[in-house]
């Protein structure tokens, strides 16, 4: 019966499965033959009466006698398959070949045994590719065979068939727009199976639906695999062997493998020709087939590993002018376990294939393979990479050896950078000599720039250089710079904005009146150009200020609380001309933006392990101080190199530092007691050394007032990391952690913007504000200039000096001045002072770190108040320690 809403057109025909037209090779480029030899005994007799056959145990023809299909090539003889539960021969045995249960031993009851040859071929020409002989095509009667219903059917008949069906099909067309194409077939009953009421109605299952294609379409993909970078490690070693497989529909193809890398270049163009699809070009042009992409990485031994998959949508190209369109290269994301796995750089464009457009031609060969064509290849520039090298830190065990000697090995694209084998990281972790150069050729945008690989590998005993960590950085453009000009000249420029409504370029010097200055000239020689620091036997001497200054109240908690505006808590130290310093409300690398985590000097890369071990936690192995500089090359080589930026560097040894570590308060901290309260105290640790306030913690408190000082002596690089902790304190049980926070030492030492002591508002020989450097501004000025190479200052006389193109005078910075200010310094030093402010380095400051908790590591825990004072003993001893003692009450 029809259906409701359907009707049916024509008659019932016979209709024969579509896929007995295709051999089991159809959709395969390469495809695997196979054979089986058979052998049979009579018990006391050896094996003989050899046959063959296939799979199913159907006779076959022998393996001399199988030739190759029309289009297709041998790749190899034939073999015997040993990769199955056979023994050393290829034989597996059982009693009777129709009854099965085939095994690797030979046993005295076994009758017939059997081996698989096996040997590989190759489709030379797509056109006859799964077609079938006519001989072997199914007839017309429609007739599939099997042995029993529920198992293959198959459209020859075989001995050891017992059943047989065929397909008959009859088209049913809706009668109106819209009608449900869910319905139920009802088929009136005979009267001989009706035996109480003829025409009965009986339910039989839904029938199978067919989409009828009226036409067939051919288009041609050609999918440009340029690169990968940041991919997954598939190996041990942290790196992989990769290549790409790209399906497209019922198409498949692979690109090369790339030996040990994490940011292949394949550079390779796979063309998928003759591709048939029943969706017009129109249609595909809306809405085309979706491009799977997957990453693998190739192991010779056993499958290959899963690295990530992409998904693209090509660029569909139908008419003339569309083919004269170059595609571009796009970065497509790679998702591996619901994360990142890379990124691909690739393109893809499909054309449709017709009469009257001719496709374009085909991309260049190089040996088999075809390359990216010129116009979608990136534009490659000749580029100059600096690479300061310049240690390792916190490096793990590696197989349960230390990381003594490791060597770091730069790479992009195809060119290699090597640093030093370092001596012993135990006693200098840095590289003897730090800067790598690469001459290189990569693309002009940024967008197409390859990654920069990082490899170190660790030299032992026996000439073994295992992998011990590895990272790809795979973004340079922070890195990039312009040349330096061949004359050596610096390309710094000063900012003395808002100093003077014109610019003095001679060298005129207008004398302006000094501030007066309350220092005696024995006091003012106290700190000349002689010497590197003020001695403290020198401010011995001035205890008489001194204790003129407790009798007015002024100490630094004056200077701390007039920087925040306290009004009533400072007195009348304003009103007496004192400097103030600055607070900020964040930690000091982030307190500017030219700052920059004081990362100018030398960035942290975070080392992997690559395939991280199972008794590993986390996968960082370790951290690699390095950075670049990037910039073009003239295109002649004969032309003269322009000079290196790491051409100032400081010295790689370690460095003795005498460091002071000022905890002025907390703020906001996390309760940790019943009472909703905490009793904090400090902790303060670096390399080995510990030290604590648990004597004198602040009882029920949450934003405690410390007012410690510790000072303590550091070997930098080989202890940089400064821990500082709060910790609740309890009687009973363990004390609590409230929350830490982590200073790189080392950083604030290299930075440009010298972050190891602040420098004053002014330069004071004694009183609240008393130098505390260990170099004069003088010095300071000097170093600065040397290290930016820049021309050193001119003074003249005590009152003006020229730095670059400009000619200052002490009157530039201090005619409106107030006299009221005491203790200053000379006049030059205090020039040099106003110069070295206006430059974007670290002024007296206190900040405030964020503190968190390794349990809840998201969440700030409170902030604490604090600064840090680091000088290094070659530069001489610095000035006397800030007495941050907090006050006490007053009775």
């Amino acid at each position: 019966m029809e259906p409701q809403g359907w009707r049916f057109v024509g008659d019932w025909y016979i209709s024969p499965e579509i896929s007995m037209s295709f051999d089991r090779d159809a959709g395969h480029r390469k495809f695997l033959e196979d054979v089986f030899e058979h052998e049979n005994r009579i018990p006391g007799v050896g094996w003989g009466m050899t046959s063959w056959a296939d799979m199913r145990g159907d006779s076959f023809t022998s393996r001399d006698e199988i030739v190759a299909s029309e289009g297709w090539e041998w790749e190899d003889v034939w073999q015997v398959d040993l990769n199955r539960a056979v023994d050393e021969d290829g034989w597996e045995y059982a009693v009777e070949s129709s009854m099965g249960g085939y095994g690797a031993v030979e046993k005295r009851y076994h009758l017939c045994r059997r081996r698989r040859w096996v040997r590989s071929r190759t489709l030379t020409n797509p056109e006859m590719a799964g077609k079938k002989d006519e001989e072997h095509l199914p007839d017309s009667s429609g007739w599939e065979y099997a042995v029993f219903f529920n198992t293959k059917f198959h459209h020859k008949n075989r001995h050891t068939d017992i059943v047989r069906r065929r397909r008959w099909h009859r088209k049913m067309i809706a009668q109106q727009p819209g009608t449900s194409p869910v319905f139920i077939n009802k088929l009136k009953a005979s009267s001989e199976d009706s035996s109480d009421d003829e025409g009965e109605v009986q339910t039989l299952s839904t029938p199978r639906m067919f989409l009828s294609l009226p036409e067939v379409y051919k288009y041609e993909l050609r999918a440009y695999m340029y690169q990968a970078r940041d991919l997954n490690a598939g190996d041990k070693s942290g790196t992989s062997d990769p290549y790409a497989q790209v399906s497209f529909l019922n198409y498949s193809q692979a690109t090369e493998q790339v030996k040990k890398t994490l940011s292949p270049t394949w550079d390779q163009t796979l063309l998928f020709d003759k591709i048939v699809c029943h969706e017009s070009p129109a249609v595909i042009a809306v809405n085309p087939p979706e491009i799977v992409i997957e990453i693998f990485d190739y192991n010779k031994f056993g499958k290959p590993d899963m690295l990530g998959r992409a998904f693209a949508k090509p660029k569909v190209k139908i008419t003339a002018d569309d083919y004269q369109e170059n595609a571009c290269l796009e970065w497509y994301t790679i998702s591996h376990d619901g994360g990142e796995g890379g990124e691909l750089l690739a393109a893809f464009e499909l054309f449709a294939v017709s009469d009257n457009v001719t496709l374009p031609f085909q991309p260049e060969k190089h040996g088999a393979l075809y390359n990216v064509p010129s116009g979608i290849r990136p534009v490659l520039k000749r580029t100059g990479i600096e690479i300061l090298c310049w240690g390792v830190r916190s490096m793990k065990n590696f197989q349960l050896s230390a990381v003594t000697s490791p060597v770091v090995e730069f790479s992009i694209g195809s060119y290699i950078a090597k640093s030093e084998v370092m001596v012993n990281t135990k006693k200098n972790p840095n590289f003897p000599k730090p800067v790598l150069f690469l001459d290189v050729l990569i693309p002009i945008e940024e967008h197409y720039t390859p990654p920069m690989n990082i490899r170190v590998k660790d030299h032992r005993q026996f000439g073994r250089h295992p992998l011990v960590g590895c990272l790809s950085v795979g973004k340079l453009e922070k890195y990039r710079c312009d040349c330096l000009p061949l004359t050596g000249e610096s390309t710094f420029e000063f900012d003395f904005t808002g100093l003077d409504a014109t610019d003095r370029n001679s060298e005129h010097v207008v004398d302006f009146e000094v501030v007066e200055e309350y220092v005696e000239s024995g006091e003012a020689s106290a700190l000349n150009n002689d010497k590197k620091a003020i001695s403290r036997s020198s401010l011995s001497s001035k205890q008489g200020d001194t204790t003129q200054e407790q009798a007015e109240d002024i100490d630094w908690w004056s200077k701390y609380y007039a920087s925040c505006g306290e009004t009533s808590r400072y007195g009348d130290y304003l009103e007496k001309g004192y400097d103030t310093l600055e607070i900020y409300d964040t930690e000091l690398e982030k307190a500017n933006d030219f700052f920059n985590g004081f990362t100018d000097f030398c960035d942290t890369f975070l080392l992997k392990r690559g395939r991280s071990l199972d008794e590993e936690e986390s996968d960082i192995v370790g951290e690699l101080k390095a950075s670049f500089k990037i910039y073009p090359l003239p295109d002649d080589p004969k032309e003269h190199m322009p000079p290196q930026h790491f051409s100032t560097l400081p010295s790689s040894d370690p460095e003795e530092c005498i460091v002071r570590v000022y905890i002025i308060a907390a703020n906001d901290l996390q309760p940790k007691d019943s009472s909703g309260l905490a009793d904090p105290y400090i902790v303060v640790k670096i390399g080995q050394q510990r030290f604590d306030t648990m004597d004198n913690y602040k009882p029920n408190t949450l934003n405690p007032i410390f007012g410690h000082l510790f000072e303590f002596t550091a070997n930098i690089p080989l202890e940089t990391e400064l821990k500082i902790k709060v910790v609740d304190y309890d009687i009973i049980g363990s004390d609590d952690l409230i929350g830490e926070t982590i200073i790189d030492l080392e950083n604030r030492i290299l930075t440009k913007h010298r972050a190891t002591c602040g420098l004053p508002a002014n330069y004071c020989l004694t009183g609240p504000n008393q130098w505390r450097n260990a170099l004069t501004p003088k010095e300071i000025l000097v170093n600065f200039c040397q290290q930016n190479n820049i021309a050193e200052p001119i003074y003249y006389g005590k009152t003006g000096l020229k730095i670059g193109h400009r000619v200052l005078n002490i009157g530039d910075f201090e005619k409106h001045t107030s006299s009221k200010q005491r203790y200053l310094g000379e006049t030059d030093q205090r020039l040099a002072l106003h110069v070295l402010r206006r430059l974007q380095l670290v002024h007296e400051h206190v900040e405030s770190r964020s503190l968190y908790n390794p349990i809840q590591p998201d969440i700030q825990q409170g902030c604490l108040q604090m600064w840090v004072d680091i000088f290094p003993k070659s530069l001489g001893p610095p000035g006397p320690p800030v007495d941050i003692t907090a006050r006490q009450p007053k009775k």
